[in-house]
Parts: structure tokens; C-alpha cells; sequence
């Protein structure tokens, strides 16, 4: 196969320099008359062309920016260059991939991302192009009596439908094949850019420099072999020239630039020999110039970004295990800021959860995990759960050094299963264990259960112990190993992107005043407190307000197998409703009126957010917006009651901070691994 792309290669170049060879031995008598008449002008012309080099790579660096990610100075005028000399060595603008491969691999930047980025380029690029063409259309009528209605069509055509890609493009929710997906996350990556209006006024500035760039090296050109030719012209020229980008079936669209350059010139009255002289110019200083800066940004940047896999094995690796989709979104802001940092990790994915997980990854455009320790249903039911654990204590007793093959940090987070499972695993494999969230407790083993079982096994096995705050860090004194206070729960950086990154969508729930519920621990639905206590407290408070209840997969399945599902479907004024994304869930809580739940992570981003907060619990391990707008409810009808009618009273502002506390774990890993 790849013998075969090289024959390709070779026979398109044969094909064009044999057509270029005889229309110039035909037409020899025509450039008998053309030669260089002042070298001089070869350095402006090489000085235009390093500065349409820094166009481009601003231009990336720019858009890029809409995705968190800043380009150094040598990455994105070394991108650049790396592409034009790619888009020499290969058709189809080859010289992308180069790119593509170098964000992903230092980045975790996605291939679909990439997409959607090189199409916004293109998107402003054409449309600033386009507007200007038929602007200088009209003037080369006007000024030179010179008209071609092809050519304003071309531009026209383009400059209406870009502006509908501008100014209407849908954002469209995910569907069930993953080869559509691809498609829609295309779509809806290009919508990222298109909100940003800085980035658009930006890019659009740079593309009316690029086209005053494009004129100015046409000038020196003709300049070059003695002839003049009117700015206009010139202008005109270059920009429907730009148009062969879209048929970039050789080589740097070597002959199709050049068809595209010779029609429209040919319609401005310049004669062929003349187009395809400057044309050749052109090439020879633009890949003389790409040839040496592309050669040596590939060996600063691709040639170090692929000795990855080298790395000394003696170095230690960061592992980062995680099971649940709460313990995603805690966790995601971190592995953001990692990727941001070039501090590589490997993360382990124990699957107790799958549902939305590729939702969260896609909201923080991170990679998928390194390893998936368990493919099989998801553990939403007692039986499923069953056989999840045993399954993941086998892997973790006899088969730890799979999955852990060397030393280094592992961080686990909070207190599922996943959490004591992958600290002794850690601890199996010779790992330091950092517990994330660490220090919480309710002081009784059975409230919650099981997850102070699982804290307090988590807190014997861990080495590092990251704290949210100092009541936490009391609670762990007893324990050996390093605490870490990050001052606030690590839920904070997850609320604070997520208002800085707000939904756009509209629930038609939100037409009226809505109260949000999310039950989901086991103490409240696998034991009769669901339907004894909480189902009529809910349909009780429901009389009043409007319920949106969210179903996690193991609350829907638990009211399935109780037939309460359908009964409280016919409820009017409760809507059941599929687990929101992590962006629409923090846009619907931060608008609603109050929220009912029995989530510690829920506690904590409603804290943050300051929305009244009702905790269906009988004690909490957690001490965020206790007091404040958070109510502790004991299941009491009194407290019950009284916050329903009250909750105006438990309204508070936002937390806002200064500090991260993901990056005081990576300033830890950063300052102690090898």
C-alpha cells in the first residue's frame, strides 16, 4: 500500500512537470521574451512569503485557542511551515496530517477537533476572500472597463452560502451511531469557534492581511521580469487563485493553482506566459524557503514529540483510575490542565459506569482512556454489580502488573469501589497512592453505605492524602503518609469551566418554575426508604412546583423492576427525565428554583453555585454549604417543610476563588516524580 501511494506521487509529479515542459516548448517563442530583471526583488518577495508563513501560523494559533490550547511562538510558525512543505511532498494538502498527528500527540488535540478547526480557517478564510472579489470585481469594471460574470458568480455564490455557515449553524445533539457522530462533533466543534466572536473578528483580520500579502508578492513578481500590471488585477488574480484549495488532488495544488491563475488572468487580458512565469516564481522561493524551515521545525517539533515511546523506563509513570461518571467530572478539569502542561498520565477506566462518559471527554476534549478494564454491561443493577466486582478483585489481586507494568503515582478518587480497588492495586504494583477528596467522613460505617467503608480502606492503603479542606485533614491525622490541603473540593474547577463554557440549550420544562431531583444512592433505593419515605415526599412537594427528576441508570432500572416508573411518568408535574450532560445539568441546577438530592458531588457544585439545596440524607460526610444553602433534611418532615416553603431564604451568591486545586495536585506530581 504504501508503495503504491509513492508511485502515485511520482506519477502526478511526471504528469506535471510533463505538461508544464511542453506548454512552455510550445509556447517557447512567448517566454523568450521573459527573464529576471532585478534579483534585488527576490529578498522583499522571500520576506513576504516568511511573513505569509506567520499569518498562517497565527491563524492556528488563534482558533486553536477556542479549544484551551496556547501554541508556543515554535509551535505554530513551525506548524506552519512543516505544512507547506508537507503540502509540496504529498497531494490532498498532505501536510495537515503532520499537524493533526503533532496536536493529538501533544495535546490529546482530536482528529475531529482538528477538523473542525481547519474548516473554520477555511469557512473565514473563503468568506473574507469572497466579499473582497466581488468588491474588486466591480472595481476593475468600473476603474478598467473589465468584466467577468463567471468569476462574480464564483465569488458570490461562496460569500452567501459562508455567511449561512456563519450566522446559522445548529448545535445537534449526539446520536446512536458513532460514524454520524463524527460528523455531528465536526458540526458542533465548529460551532465553538463560530460563538467566540473574537476569535472570528481576528481571523478575519488576518485574512484581509493575507490577502494584501498574496497581491503584494503578485506585484514583485511581475516586478521581477519588468512587467506591470494594475494592483486590481492583481487582487483579483490572487484571490480566485485560492479557490484551487478545493481540488488539491496534487502535490500543493501544483497545475491547478495555475489553471484557476491563468483563466482568471486571461479574463483581465494578462497574457498565459506571464501568469505562468510568476507562478513558477513563486514556487521555487515559496518551497526553496519551506524546504529549510520545514526541515528544521520537524526535527525541533515532530522528531521530539514522537520519542514519546522512548521515555526512560526509569521514570515514573502517573496512573489515574477512575470507574464512575461523577469521578469524570471531578477529575476531568485536572487531565485538561495535564495535557495543557505536556505531564503525561495514563488513565484506567474500571467502566462501574458508562453511561454519558463519552459526553464528559468530549466537553474537556480529552483523549479516550489509555486501558478499559471491564467491557461488559454496565454494574447498574445488584446482580450486574455482582459480577463487576468480583471481576475487577481478580484483575486487581493476580493481574495488577497488567495493568500497572511500573512504578510511579496513581491517583484514585473518592469513595466507590473503584477507589479501594485501584489503591490496592497501586499498592500491589509498588505505586505511591494519592487519594483525591480525601478525609471526608460520617463517623458511622452504615451512613452512607457503602462509601464510608470504602474511605476508610482507601485512607489505610494511600500514600499522599489531597484534602478540600482543613476539617478534612483533621479527620486523617491518625493516618501515615503526606496531606495535602487544595482548600476546596476539586468540583470547584468542573462548575467554574462549566460556566465559562454555558449550555445553549432550553429544556421545555424551563418555560415554568422547576424544582430539580437527583436520587441515586443505595441506602435510598434499595431499601424500602424509596418507597416508603422519599416517592411520597416527591409526589407531596411535586403538588406544589414542577419536578424534573434525572434518571441515573441505576435509579431507572430500581424503578422499573418497583413499577413506580410509569406511575410517576403520568404525574403532570414530574418529569422524568435521562441523566442531563455535564454542561445542560449545571445550566438547569443553576436556574432552578431549589434541588433535591442525596449526591455528595451534587452537594458540593451547588455549594459553589449557591442554589438552595435540599440533601434527602440522614448525615453527610461533607461540610460544603452546610448552614448556608445547603439543608441537611434527615429525612424530617418538619425540615422538610420548612425549607419547601422557605427555600428563597437559602439563596446565596457564588463561591469565587482564586486558586485551582487540580493544579496543586499537578504542582505535587510535577515538583516530586523523577
Amino acid at each position: 500500500m504504501r508503495n503504491n501511494k509513492n508511485i502515485y506521487k511520482v506519477l502526478i509529479y511526471l504528469l506535471i512537470i510533463s505538461g508544464a515542459g511542453y506548454f512552455i516548448y510550445k509556447y517557447r517563442e512567448n517566454f523568450s521574451d521573459i527573464s529576471i530583471q532585478n534579483y534585488f526583488l527576490i529578498i522583499p518577495l522571500a520576506v513576504l512569503t516568511i511573513l505569509f508563513f506567520t499569518s498562517n501560523g497565527i491563524v492556528t494559533k488563534i482558533i486553536i485557542k477556542a479549544f484551551k490550547i496556547n501554541l508556543s511562538f515554535k509551535e505554530w510558525f513551525g506548524l506552519s511551515t512543516i505544512n507547506t512543505l508537507g503540502n509540496y511532498i504529498s497531494p490532498f494538502r498532505g501536510g495537515s496530517i503532520s499537524n493533526a498527528l503533532y496536536l493529538k500527540k501533544k495535546y490529546s488535540f482530536s482528529y475531529n477537533s482538528f477538523i473542525s478547526m481547519l474548516s473554520g480557517i477555511y469557512i473565514i478564510v473563503f468568506w473574507i476572500n469572497s466579499l473582497i472579489g466581488i468588491i474588486a470585481i466591480i472595481f476593475t469594471n468600473i476603474f478598467y472597463d473589465i468584466f467577468s460574470l463567471p468569476i462574480l458568480i464564483i465569488f458570490s455564490v461562496s460569500f452567501i452560502f459562508l455567511s449561512i455557515v456563519i450566522l446559522i449553524s445548529p448545535q445537534i445533539p449526539l446520536s446512536k451511531s458513532k460514524f454520524i457522530n463524527q460528523f455531528i462533533k465536526v458540526i458542533n466543534d465548529w460551532n465553538i469557534i463560530r460563538k467566540k466572536l473574537d476569535i472570528v473578528i481576528k481571523l478575519s483580520i488576518i485574512a484581509l492581511l493575507n490577502i494584501i500579502l498574496m497581491t503584494a508578492m503578485s506585484y514583485f513578481e511581475f516586478q521581477l521580469i519588468g512587467i506591470e500590471v494594475k494592483l486590481l488585477k492583481l487582487l483579483v488574480i490572487a484571490l480566485f487563485s485560492t479557490f484551487s484549495i478545493f481540488l488539491s488532488i496534487t502535490p500543493a495544488s501544483l497545475g491547478i493553482r495555475e489553471a484557476f491563475s491563468i483563466y482568471s488572468g486571461q479574463l483581465l487580458g494578462i497574457p498565459v506566459a506571464q501568469l505562468l512565469a510568476i507562478s513558477i516564481i513563486d514556487r521555487l522561493i515559496n518551497f526553496i524557503l519551506a524546504l529549510f524551515l520545514g526541515l528544521y521545525f520537524s526535527n525541533k517539533l515532530l522528531n521530539k514529540s514522537f520519542k514519546k515511546k522512548a521515555q526512560n523506563k526509569n521514570e515514573d509513570k502517573i496512573y489515574i483510575v477512575i470507574g464512575t461518571r461523577a469521578q469524570f467530572i471531578k477529575v476531568a478539569p485536572m487531565l485538561r490542565k495535564m495535557i495543557d502542561q505536556n505531564l503525561h498520565y495514563e488513565l484506567i477506566y474500571t467502566a462501574q459506569h458508562q453511561e454519558t462518559i463519552d459526553e464528559i471527554l468530549e466537553v474537556y476534549k480529552l483523549p479516550k482512556p489509555d486501558k478499559v478494564m471491564y467491557k461488559r454491561d454496565e454494574a447498574n443493577t445488584r446482580k450486574k454489580f455482582a459480577i463487576w466486582f468480583f471481576y475487577m478483585l481478580y484483575q486487581t489481586l493476580f493481574r495488577f502488573k497488567k495493568w500497572l507494568p511500573q512504578k510511579g503515582y496513581l491517583l484514585t478518587h473518592g469513595d466507590t469501589f473503584t477507589t479501594w480497588l485501584s489503591a490496592l492495586m497501586g499498592k500491589l504494583a509498588g505505586c505511591k497512592v494519592c487519594h483525591l477528596e480525601s478525609g471526608l467522613r460520617s463517623f458511622n460505617l452504615f451512613k452512607p453505605f457503602p462509601e464510608e467503608i470504602s474511605r476508610l480502606i482507601t485512607f489505610v492503603l494511600s500514600d499522599v492524602y489531597f484534602c478540600p479542606n482543613n476539617w478534612a485533614m483533621n479527620n486523617l491525622k491518625k493516618y501515615r503518609g503526606e496531606k495535602i490541603n487544595m482548600k476546596i473540593n476539586p468540583m470547584y474547577d468542573g462548575v467554574v469551566y462549566a460556566l465559562e463554557h454555558p449550555s445553549t440549550k432550553n429544556f421545555s420544562f424551563q418555560k415554568k418554575k422547576y424544582a430539580v431531583v437527583s436520587i441515586h444512592r443505595y441506602e435510598n433505593i434499595f431499601t424500602s426508604r424509596l418507597t416508603e419515605t422519599i416517592i411520597p415526599f416527591l409526589r407531596k412537594i411535586s403538588k406544589k412546583i414542577q419536578l424534573v427528576i434525572t434518571l441515573h441508570p441505576t435509579t431507572r432500572e430500581r424503578l422499573k423492576s418497583l413499577d413506580l416508573y410509569d406511575t410517576l411518568n403520568i404525574n403532570k408535574n414530574i418529569i422524568l427525565h435521562k441523566r442531563f450532560d455535564f454542561l445542560d445539568w449545571i445550566n438547569i441546577c443553576n436556574k432552578a428554583e431549589f434541588i433535591i438530592t442525596d449526591g455528595g458531588s451534587n452537594q458540593e457544585e451547588f455549594s459553589y453555585l449557591g442554589v438552595p439545596t435540599l440533601l434527602f440524607r440522614t448525615e453527610t460526610e461533607r461540610r460544603e454549604g452546610l448552614g448556608k444553602n445547603i439543608v441537611l433534611s434527615k429525612l424530617d418532615k418538619k425540615i422538610i417543610n420548612n425549607f419547601i416553603k422557605n427555600y428563597n431564604d437559602y439563596r446565596k451568591k457564588m463561591i469565587k476563588i482564586k486558586h485551582s486545586p487540580s493544579q496543586i495536585v499537578i504542582d505535587f506530581l510535577k515538583n516530586n516524580m523523577k
